[in-house]
């Protein structure tokens, strides 16, 4: 029997997050219209935003309604004391996972990126802020990629060939590949230049990312993958603001 409660409460639990990343969407926009090189007719500013709340208002309801049709198939789970249970090693496994993720990025990557996207990448995460960060991030993209999109892939995974640990692996990977991808289209709108360097970052310091949120979620349940993913821009923010002068502008500025 569908759970419709639990359908409702997840897209309920979404719209913070939706709404907290307007500004972000509002910035992209002014770059968008001030770009004088592209001929194209630009729609309202009002139309545009209005568009992208309900996209991602859409992407939510269709990841929650699949997360939640396929739940028993695929064994996944939303138990806030199987969260609390075991709260010590989530916490532990995610904070080596963002110790090597913050290194890869200031120690392998970035000083080989060019100051345009260091500046673009580094201002877009800035203005999305804490709570949009947290809530965006924690919550929006984990309900549509781990809940709806890797529930999903486990689904068809399962159905065709049953369940193993295989199936689960590669639907971690899978939708971590389609998490990292999805990050690309913000940072190039924003100004970020569109390099070998900067798209392997990308792809590959956010499938690790996943890689750790999708296990989590495996394993303990929808709020360790959130809880986690919240922790990852927690640890990562303040850094971000040190780096950059601890006043939310760069220090290129």
């Amino acid at each position: 029997m569908f759970n419709w409660e639990l359908f409702i409460f997840l897209i309920l639990a979404c719209i913070p997050g939706i709404w907290l990343i307007l500004p972000v969407s509002k910035n992209i926009y002014k770059i968008i219209k001030s770009d004088k090189s592209k001929n194209k007719k630009i729609p309202s500013e009002n139309l545009f935003l209005f568009v992208s709340v309900l996209q991602s208002l859409m992407l939510v309801t269709l990841a929650a309604f699949i997360g939640t049709k396929v739940l028993h198939s695929t064994h996944f789970s939303i138990s806030i004391c199987n969260f609390t249970k075991y709260i010590i090693p989530i916490t532990t496994i995610n904070l080596g996972g963002i110790v090597i993720f913050l290194f890869s990025y200031y120690f392998l990557f970035r000083p080989n990126l060019d100051l345009k996207t260091i500046r673009s990448m580094e201002q877009l995460r800035l203005d999305t802020g804490i709570f949009g960060r947290i809530f965006y991030g924690g919550i929006v993209e984990e309900v549509i990629f781990r809940w709806g999109l890797m529930s999903f892939i486990s689904w068809i995974g399962i159905s065709l060939f049953g369940y193993s640990n295989t199936v689960i692996w590669i639907s971690i990977l899978l939708s971590g590949l389609c998490f990292a991808i999805g990050h690309l289209p913000a940072y190039l709108a924003f100004g970020c230049i569109k390099s070998n360097t900067f798209i392997t970052m990308v792809i590959v310091l956010n499938i690790w990312a996943a890689t750790i949120f999708g296990w989590l979620f495996w394993h303990y349940g929808l709020y360790a993958a959130i809880f986690s993913h919240a922790l990852f821009h927690l640890t990562w923010y303040p850094i971000d603001l040190a780096v950059n002068c601890g006043k939310g502008k760069l220090l290129y500025d």
